[in-house]
């Protein structure tokens, strides 16, 4: 399936008022991503955090930004599901952050 990507800058505005609404800070690992959150704020070091479903996440987009200078956001989908088609993605530099979208049963990245 071909992924069509947009940068992020043009997207955010989009989807601001989900990202405000639905927010939380994850400061332990392992964290699974709650029903309701659309973006999460990694101030730890090293996180890891576990994709639910796309049939029970629904059709919204989640952030995750790393705001953390030391470790690694790994982000892992639930199941047989992909980010891109690959098992995990992981965020490595300060305040790098992905928006993720679902589609199917792979989520695409922006």
């Amino acid at each position: 399936m071909a992924v069509d990507t947009v940068p992020a800058k043009l997207l955010d505005p989009l989807v601001a008022t989900a990202l405000q609404s639905g927010a939380t800070a994850v400061t332990s690992t392992p964290y699974v991503v709650a029903a309701g959150i659309t973006a999460i704020f990694c101030d730890a070091g090293s996180v890891a955090i576990t994709l639910p479903a796309i049939a029970t996440f629904g059709e919204r987009p989640l952030r995750v930004i790393k705001r953390a200078a030391a470790g690694n956001i790994t982000i892992t989908p639930d199941g047989a599901e992909t980010i891109l088609g690959a098992a995990t993605l992981v965020l490595t530099l300060a305040y790098e952050s992905v928006l993720l979208w679902p589609q199917g049963t792979d989520w695409a990245v922006t």
